[in-house]
């Protein structure tokens, strides 16, 4: 049996944690996020009242749906204290593809075509992240401009489909394997992704939501954006719902760098908003993107949650550096 949600940070993340964001992870694209597979909650309140939400069984529409309230609220609203989560069969060892494309946009425009196949995984790197995985453990990607990474736990048998959909794209090379032994090798270079750009220096993970169909416009404008403020920002993520993951590097102590990842950061998040997308897919929204969030909402959005806010936390005690948008 298993708990599918499948965070990258599953190494240190916690359930807590993950409820208090409503957290993805690199299998969300087939078997959803963390507020699919979360049955209840027990919440304690501002007022110390602790409440029960949700219901153990499968179906529950006896009350409002005041159990997603609570996720993904980063403990603004009650302290969750105890998670009931949905534990079903554990799926299939996974078949792995592995295919590199000459840029980030034959790339993305093979992903869109790679959900037709209903893929647990379907992950795409930029040429940014990939060159500081090279240089750090060098894999064979020098010529390649964007990877792309898909697992399927069913219907291993649209493995040559599958790459023959990655060839009408321009695909360079690629691999389809059923081989449980080969996945991990498969998919080593998304797993060095952050580390690999985190040892070149002080990093600013973003995280934005986005069509899947903008993905690749939306790289070459971050592109654009790190030329214009000397930074390096490499960008990988979930190609199967668009949820990117642009990183920031700049020189530890260089003060001015620090500001303009900082600059960068928010002019980002404003280019996923321009291209339909959100200030955040998973990783919340916390202090640092607040007013960029409360740019996508309305007057009556805003008022609404703050007023959930009063009602459930009149004296605002609960994660008080964290105000709702």
């Amino acid at each position: 049996m298993a708990y599918l949600p499948d965070p990258a940070s599953r190494d240190w993340s916690t359930l807590g944690g993950n409820v208090a964001t409503n957290a993805g992870g690199m299998c969300c694209v087939k078997y959803g996020v963390t507020s699919h597979h979360v049955r209840a909650l027990k919440v304690v309140l501002s007022s110390g009242e602790v409440i029960e939400v949700g219901k153990a069984t499968k179906k529950f529409v006896t009350t409002l749906d005041l159990m997603h309230l609570f996720i993904g609220s980063e403990g603004t609203l009650g302290i969750v204290t105890e998670i009931t989560v949905n534990i079903v069969p554990r799926p299939k060892s996974p078949a792995t593809l592995i295919a590199t494309f000459p840029n980030i946009s034959q790339a993305a425009a093979a992903s869109t075509e790679l959900l037709k196949y209903r893929p647990s995984m379907l992950e795409i790197i930029d040429q940014t992240t990939l060159k500081a995985v090279e240089e750090w453990h060098p894999l064979g990607f020098e010529v390649a401009g964007s990877i792309l990474l898909m697992q399927l736990d069913e219907n291993f048998e649209v493995g040559d489909a599958a790459i023959a959909t990655c060839q009408l794209h321009g695909m360079i090379d690629g691999m389809f394997s059923t081989d449980p032994g080969d996945a991990a090798d498969l998919i080593r270079v998304r797993k060095l992704a952050y580390p690999a750009l985190e040892r070149l220096g002080a990093t600013l993970l973003d995280d934005v939501a986005l069509p899947v169909t903008k993905i690749a416009e939306f790289v070459g404008l971050v592109e654009q954006l790190a030329v214009k403020h000397q930074l390096t920002i490499g960008i990988f993520g979930h190609a199967g719902d668009g949820n990117m993951h642009p990183t920031i590097v700049h020189d530890h102590g260089d003060t001015d760098g620090e500001k303009r990842a900082k600059s960068a950061f928010s002019e980002i998040v404003r280019i996923a908003q321009a291209l339909g997308g959100s200030a955040s897919g998973e990783h919340g929204i916390g202090s640092i993107k607040r007013e960029l969030a409360a740019d996508e909402l309305s007057n009556s959005v805003i008022d609404i949650q703050r007023g959930i806010k009063k009602l459930l936390d009149p004296a605002g005690i609960l994660n008080p550096g964290k105000k709702l948008p």
